[in-house]
């Protein structure tokens, strides 16, 4: 009897390979997937901070004694020093009560270049809050900003908080 010649490879008698090769696939990632990824992050980690602060059951906790009426305290030291009360400006990143923590009005900030050198990309958030609670009902108005851009927002009398990130110093213009 004779043997039957070789199978080779690729020839009509080669059994097929199991699994099957399969084609490479090349998926290109659309820049503004990658930002508003980068953007849903933060706002998670800003919304478990708003949920954990809200959820303590009482305000904000701070070092600062109570406020007399003639704006001093004494501290256990014995010497006087002024408490802070709302903010006329608002010098960076944090939410803020309204009206303890900033006065209701309308800010203007200039946003400044990101220090990680992501020209181009949004490197400032800030949102009007109608309460605490860290969820996306929250919000009232927000938006992104990338360094250079000039932003002015209305904090109202009617709203909870204001929050912003990496957009600098705030200063009130009325």
């Amino acid at each position: 009897m004779t043997q039957p010649p070789p199978i080779v490879p690729g020839s009509p008698y080669a059994p097929p390979s199991y699994p099957p090769p399969q084609p490479t696939v090349v998926r290109k990632v659309h820049p503004l997937s990658v930002i508003f990824f980068a953007l849903g992050v933060v706002g998670c980690i800003v919304g478990v901070i708003i949920a954990v602060v809200g959820s303590s059951g009482s305000s904000l906790k701070t070092d600062i004694p109570t406020v007399p009426a003639a704006g001093l305290a004494a501290p256990s030291s014995g010497v006087p020093t002024t408490v802070a009360g709302p903010k006329a400006d608002i010098g960076g990143d944090g939410v803020f009560l309204v009206p303890t923590e900033v006065k209701p009005g309308t800010y203007r900030a200039v946003v400044p270049k990101p220090a990680t050198g992501a020209e181009g990309l949004p490197s400032c958030y800030w949102a009007r809050l109608k309460d605490t609670n860290g969820d996306v009902n929250s919000i009232i108005a927000n938006d992104t900003a990338t360094a250079g851009q000039t932003l002015t927002v209305t904090v109202k009398s009617t709203d909870k908080a204001f929050q912003t990130t990496g957009c600098g110093s705030w200063v009130k213009i009325s």
